[in-house]
């Protein structure tokens, strides 16, 4: 098995061109932006090909596969062309790259007349896959793409959540004149006490484009999971190298503040805090969309479960053609490394999960975990 490479309109995932880079590299990360660079050794004896249109910024999508399952799909964003090398550099990112570029406005746009969009007594859940709809609303062409994210029933449901059940008793509400982003937007319901973790995953649909299918937590169980994969480090296959662990105590706190809408006086706040281990540190962190005293406060609390210890992340490559391989990885899917006679990895087996991976052109994949229940 070997890696092979698509470019895909980024609109409808239609496969335009196989191609051979000379470079490549992309990271997938859960909950969060992966990106990376693709790397081109042009000559006028090379593929007769129209690099200029292959390469549009916003318009076309790399995606590397491993045995023809795609691994990840990046929008081309920025080219560097050296004529005297010959080299053709472009920069690109996953989906969670362009969500920093839309926002929850819908198909008015910007609007003073429907500013707000209000939506209470559903789950978390809920209402991410009610604002998320908004992402391919808006007041121009060039919003839609092929992306299965399980719509809320029934599909004419406007983005205030009339006409689908309710299920909770959680409350969000936007309002244009922040001019809140998608992006910020899908952290804040990630980040919320209870909230679903959500990741993009590159599959090729029916018709043999590009599809990006959205998976995310519920209600219920919140986190990502998948088929356990396991390595005993004192057994020789699979084989696992390069194992590292890292505690970050950088960043921790022992209070939190958090503030939300207003301004001045009259902005919202809530505080949480623990007795420390050692110095007690502070830290303040904003939510300039959320009215609701509960919602900040439940933030609050959350901010501070995150962040009053330190974070504990593992790290170690696997071949991607092995036993658990590449094929085998999905984000949020628990991982066992069974350790025997280290220093400092406890003995026994570790249980982690897999937050991210590195791909690029050979078939080492870096891993990275962190421990069940980490932060």
């Amino acid at each position: 098995m070997a890696w092979t490479y698509w470019i895909c309109d980024a609109i409808t995932g239609l496969k335009l061109a196989q191609v051979s880079p000379s470079g490549f590299r992309a990271q997938r990360r859960l909950g969060d932006q992966g990106q990376g660079t693709l790397e081109f050794t042009l000559t006028a004896f090379g593929p007769q090909l129209d690099w200029n249109d292959l390469t549009t910024p916003w318009a076309r999508m790399i995606v590397p596969c491993w045995n023809n399952v795609p691994q990840y799909a990046g929008i081309m964003t920025d080219s560097d062309w050296d004529d005297d090398s010959g080299t053709y550099t472009i920069e690109h990112g996953d989906f969670w790259t362009l969500l920093d570029y839309r926002s929850t406005l819908g198909a008015d746009g910007y609007s003073t007349v429907n500013y707000r969009d209000e939506i209470q007594n559903y789950t978390l859940a809920t209402i991410l896959r009610i604002v998320f709809r908004l992402t391919f609303e808006g007041p121009t062409a060039g919003y839609g793409m092929n992306v299965s994210y399980g719509r809320i029933i029934p599909d004419t449901v406007p983005p205030t959540g009339v006409g689908a059940p309710h299920d909770g008793t959680d409350k969000r509400q936007y309002n244009d004149y922040n001019l809140p982003k998608m992006l910020d937007t899908l952290h804040e319901l990630m980040t919320a006490a209870g909230g679903p973790e959500v990741t993009f995953n590159p599959q090729w649909d029916a018709f043999g484009n590009l599809q990006l299918v959205l998976r995310m937590g519920t209600a219920a169980t919140p986190k990502l999971t998948g088929p356990r994969i396991e390595w005993h480090l004192n057994v020789p296959q699979p084989k696992l190298t390069k194992v590292r662990r890292r505690i970050k105590g950088s960043g921790t706190a022992t209070n939190v503040v958090a503030t939300g809408a207003g301004s001045e006086l009259d902005r919202k706040y809530a505080k949480a805090s623990t007795t420390p281990v050692g110095l007690a540190r502070e830290r303040f962190t904003s939510y300039p969309q959320l009215t609701d005293q509960v919602a900040l406060q439940a933030h609050a609390d959350q901010d501070l479960a995150a962040s009053k210890d330190p974070t504990v992340q593992y790290s170690a490559s696997m071949t991607a053609g092995d036993s658990p391989g590449i094929l085998d990885l999905v984000e949020g899917q628990p991982a066992g490394i069974y350790s025997s006679g280290s220093p400092v990895i406890p003995n026994g087996w570790n249980e982690l999960r897999v937050v991210g991976w590195t791909i690029d052109m050979t078939d080492i994949i870096p891993l990275e975990f962190q421990p069940i229940g980490g932060a």
